[in-house]
């Protein structure tokens, strides 16, 4: 080896860092690491700040909100008195009015308009004072032990002698529903809202109504599975537009010339409140469409 190679070899080693060296180093290092770690809780210090800050208005957003609510709580109670107490009044005295004798073919006409027209104001003022319960949480349920047959046979006899209209040829043309039966014989007995439940079976039946212009109306009660009753509303109308099947159940849905399109939605609430469920569907193999609901019967212990 010469000496140049030995000289290049000397130049090229170096003695390892001292134990101070070291040490100072590490000291550094964990100041910077601390210093970082000072700016991460002085962040963290200013984020619980603004979440304090955040919480505290969002307590006085939601007191604000529990107050709205219950202001217009006291709006509905007091609008639900004020509005159905003269539209009753109205469909009592057209009752009344009828029982009398008539001077003429018109004034009894007149007089069934007007109870017609009553009618249909109360359900459209019931019905949007329902959906806004619903939308604030308010629409409450009182259930009881009952025979949902006998209810369903008295909503069919209620509605098969009342008259309904529809326009055939550019007329309006009175018609009487044909509405056939298929009840079991026996009871059975359901722990529900009594006249929440009507009011659904009354939806589905007026719906089928509406969207039958000829042919009849099967209304059907069958047990089906997990202790459930099944209650089926069946016509022979127009059928379910396939633009509206997704969107059936949901607010304002209709195609129909009456109604705004609530009365499926309430009864959506209703029955999935009493934990059934509710469906619509046109019929497979004829016209028309089958809409049914079911809700849980009361079993013997």
């Amino acid at each position: 080896m010469t000496n140049a190679s030995k000289l290049n070899n000397v130049t090229r080693y170096r003695a390892p860092p001292s134990l101070s060296e070291v040490i100072k180093k590490q000291n550094l290092e964990l100041k910077r690491k601390n210093s970082e770690l000072a700016q991460l809780n002085s962040d963290l210090r200013e984020s619980f700040e603004a979440l304090s800050e955040l919480n505290i208005k969002l307590r006085a957003v939601n007191e604000e909100l529990r107050i709205r609510n219950r202001t217009q709580a006291e709006f509905i109670n007091a609008a639900a008195h004020e509005l159905r107490t003269p539209t009753q009044s109205i469909m009592g005295y057209c009752q009344m009015l009828t029982l009398f004798p008539n001077d003429s073919k018109d004034s009894k006409d007149y007089l069934e308009r007007l109870a017609r027209n009553a009618d249909r104001l109360y359900t459209l003022i019931s019905d949007l004072l329902d959906a806004t319960r619903l939308d604030i949480g308010m629409l409450k349920l009182f259930k009881s032990e009952w025979n949902i047959t006998d209810i369903v046979m008295e909503v069919i006899d209620e509605m098969k002698d009342k008259a309904y209209f529809l326009i055939r040829d550019n007329k309006k043309v009175r018609k009487y529903p044909r509405i056939e039966p298929i009840l079991p014989s026996h009871p059975i007995i359901v722990y529900a809202d009594k006249q929440r439940i009507t009011q659904v079976v009354i939806n589905l039946l007026t719906n089928a109504i509406n969207f039958t212009d000829s042919g009849t109306i099967s209304v059907s009660i069958s047990l089906a599975t997990n202790n459930l009753v099944k209650v089926s509303v069946k016509d022979s109308g127009r059928g379910i537009d396939p633009d509206m099947q997704h969107t059936l159940f949901e607010k304002f849905t209709t195609k129909s010339n009456q109604g705004i399109g609530l009365g499926l939605f309430i009864s959506r609430y209703i029955i999935e409140s009493h934990g059934g469920s509710i469906t619509g569907k046109n019929n497979k193999s004829e016209r028309g469409a089958t809409f049914s609901f079911t809700i849980p019967i009361v079993t013997k212990k």
